[in-house]
């Protein structure tokens, strides 16, 4: 594990720090990272998103309802719905 290069927590940990930039471009970048190669990341910029509450980006996340992670795919719904609920 040591040997191996993964990036991975590395970019999902950066995602989370995103969710509190009220800046649009740290959205963009989170709606970008919800489409990553890791399921990991995909599912922090996801509940990134969510935490963030812009209701905008709903449209963005629904391909992630048919991602081939479960989780992803339940984190994908969860935000939906959290923004669903938002009042921005």
């Amino acid at each position: 594990m040591l040997t191996k290069n993964d990036s991975s927590p590395v970019r999902a940990a950066a995602s989370r720090v995103l969710a509190s930039e009220p800046d649009p471009e740290s959205g963009e970048s989170l709606v970008n990272a919800a489409s990553d190669k890791s399921w990991i990341v995909r599912m922090a910029a996801l509940d990134s998103l969510a935490r963030g509450g812009d209701r905008t980006v709903s449209p963005q996340i629904v391909p992630n309802l048919e991602d081939s992670k479960d989780a992803v795919r339940s984190t994908a719904a969860a935000a939906i719905l959290r923004l669903s609920q938002t009042k921005k």
